[in-house]
């Protein structure tokens, strides 16, 4: 009995051991720092996936909707067992009817900075109270009133709709800088990911509305700009994370529901397939690897311009070039906001930040590239468990309160 007992029990902890490795292990590549907390990060991010592909298959929800609720388990539970600052007052509200969560330091001030953030999530998950702790951090540490955008999410709601939230909320906020306390001089955008996405079109667009107070600075975070090539050299050199983290089929799949497209034809946006022979000649000046610094496309050989489906190629066209889709495509960069434009080397969108900022020089208008040598996809927002997040959050505390003279 006793035999069989232990049999049984070896037999669970193999088990268990399988399990613990299959979700814990993770080929990184060299130079992130704190690895093992990442592989647990990324361990968790790989068993809600797979939740919520077996919950698809066994028809309980979508797996959108399944990801979804897992993330906001996690969020609810952080919070409980996690709380930050409590002295920041926070109040739900409607900026033209966009729903809003807005963040106000707990003394009165006269002329304080102002904040519109806008959340990441790859177009389809997450919401402005999951990144709470982050807008929180903004409020406390620039003395700032800070706006952070609650924008509608795929598959639900298409192109342009969630950016048009976005921007119709930040403009309310422009018109009713007074209402907040807040001074016109010193305001600015901060978005994360596909948030730096609509932060950067709105940027864009703000110019043509002239009697607005225009944002001194756009602070893009790990910034999601364009979807004309997914061949740059750091698609190619992070491929191991991509898997992972970043999950280059997972974004793809993601901005693909955003502009009301089948994610099944992923696999064609990922091998460059999606756009016409033509439409690579006459674009690739706008995403181009040689734009970005030499060290990081040594050794990269980018692939022939001399292929791809021309009908795929007219579907697409209307959503891949469009500027306030993905902002890379704007051809026109000058008389923009200075740019303050974090990138992290682990990270597929690496490169989308380092063009962006690029072509923002050449075009006239002011950018500084911020890179993070041992940073991946996200490490902003897990900044109280990561270091290098943390650094990257404190330097660009330091920048802004620099340029808004507030040091």
């Amino acid at each position: 009995m006793l035999c069989c007992n232990l049999q049984f029990v070896f037999f669970l902890s193999s088990i268990l051991t399988g399990f613990v490795a299959f979700y814990l292990y993770h080929p990184l590549p060299e130079g992130i720092e704190e690895p093992w907390k990442l592989r647990a990060l990324l361990g968790l991010t790989k068993f809600s996936q797979h939740m919520a592909l077996i919950g698809e298959k066994l028809d309980i929800d979508s797996r959108v909707n399944i990801s979804r609720a897992n993330h906001q388990r996690l969020v609810q539970f952080l919070d409980k067992w996690f709380p930050c600052d409590e002295e920041i007052q926070v109040e739900t509200q409607k900026f033209s009817d966009i729903p809003v969560r807005l963040f106000t330091p707990p003394t009165e001030k006269e002329n304080r900075p102002g904040v519109v953030y806008v959340h990441g999530g790859t177009f389809v998950y997450s919401s402005a109270g999951a990144y709470d702790c982050f807008a929180k951090s903004l409020a406390k540490g620039l003395d700032a009133v800070v706006v952070s955008v609650d924008y509608s999410l795929a598959p639900e709601a298409k192109f342009p709709k969630p950016f048009q939230e976005s921007e119709n909320a930040t403009r309310h906020f422009l018109k009713n800088l007074k209402l907040f306390g807040v001074d016109p001089t010193k305001v600015l955008l901060i978005g994360d990911e596909v948030g730096a996405n609509h932060v950067a079109a709105i940027s864009q667009k703000l110019r043509t509305f002239t009697h607005l107070p225009q944002p001194r600075l756009q602070v893009l975070i790990t910034p999601f700009l364009q979807l004309m090539d997914l061949n740059l050299p750091s698609y190619a050199q992070h491929e191991n994370v991509s898997k992972t983290f970043s999950r280059t089929r997972f974004n793809v799949e993601s901005a693909l529901m955003y502009m009301n497209f089948d994610p099944n034809v992923a696999h064609l946006v990922m091998d460059n397939a999606h756009t016409s022979p033509e439409l690579k000649e006459a674009y690739s000046f706008l995403v181009d690897h040689h734009q970005i610094p030499v060290k990081y496309r040594e050794h990269f050989t980018p692939m022939p311009r001399d292929f791809g489906n021309p009908h795929l190629s007219d579907q697409f066209s209307n959503f891949v070039l469009h500027p306030y889709c993905f902002p890379l495509m704007q051809k026109h960069l000058q008389g923009l906001p200075k740019a303050y434009v974090i990138v992290a080397e682990h990270d597929t969108l690496r490169d989308d930040g380092m063009i962006y900022a690029h072509r923002m020089r050449q075009g006239g208008s002011k950018a500084l590239l911020k890179h993070y040598k041992t940073g991946f996809h996200g490490m902003m927002y897990h900044k109280g468990t990561f270091n290098v997040g943390q650094l990257a959050f404190d330097e660009m505390i330091e920048f802004v309160k620099k340029d808004l003279n507030l040091m």
